[in-house]
């Protein structure tokens, strides 16, 4: 018995190689919540070196989100969920010393300095920007984006907020922006997937 186990072990070692291999490793992923007071900034992290970032609160806290990415070369996708001021304030601090791949945003007009000044920005550093809603999927990483809404543009503009149900590994996010009554009964009445483990 035992010659014949020594005898097939160089073979059982050649395939449990080719396995590991052949097996492509998953990349961790974190999701970090920063505190920016008053607004919203999330920082989606893969190991492989994709980063994603949504929102980065009043402009007062641009310098508060780069003490997160101070590792990070560059950002592959930005992603504001709505214009008001303590949503995207503070990418303009970011965006001004990290490059951006892309931009994405619910592709609705907004009057205020502050976005005007954004737009300046992007426009000026050729940043290529896609307006995205309900039923667009994006890959970032080992995650999976599934834009729930905005199906249409609203009078209140925190119910025209990109609200994203993110998919890494076995746990759900559901990343919802600012919004109300309005968008809620859309997305429900919309039957897409809500389930997730983190709101």
């Amino acid at each position: 018995m035992r010659n014949s186990a020594m005898k097939h072990h160089p073979i059982l070692l050649a395939l449990l190689l080719f396995l590991l291999a052949a097996t492509p490793a998953l990349a961790d992923t974190t999701v970090t919540f920063i505190d920016v007071g008053q607004g919203d900034s999330i920082w989606i992290h893969a190991d492989n070196g994709y980063d994603v970032l949504i929102d980065a609160g009043e402009s007062d806290q641009g310098d508060t989100v780069l003490s997160y990415l101070t590792a990070v070369p560059n950002l592959d996708v930005v992603l504001w969920t709505h214009a008001h001021a303590d949503h995207i304030g503070g990418l303009l601090d970011v965006m001004a010393v990290k490059p951006v791949g892309q931009v994405l945003y619910n592709g609705f007009d907004y009057n205020s300095v502050t976005y005007n000044n954004l737009w300046d920005l992007i426009i000026g550093y050729g940043i290529p920007q896609t307006s995205t809603h309900r039923s667009d999927t994006y890959t970032w990483g080992e995650c999976t984006c599934n834009v729930l809404h905005p199906d249409r543009e609203y009078i209140n503009t925190n119910d025209s907020s990109v609200v994203v149900r993110l998919t890494c590994g076995q746990v759900d996010f559901l990343l919802t922006g600012d919004i109300e009554l309005e968008a809620e009964n859309s997305i429900l009445d919309s039957d897409l997937p809500l389930d997730a483990e983190i709101l």
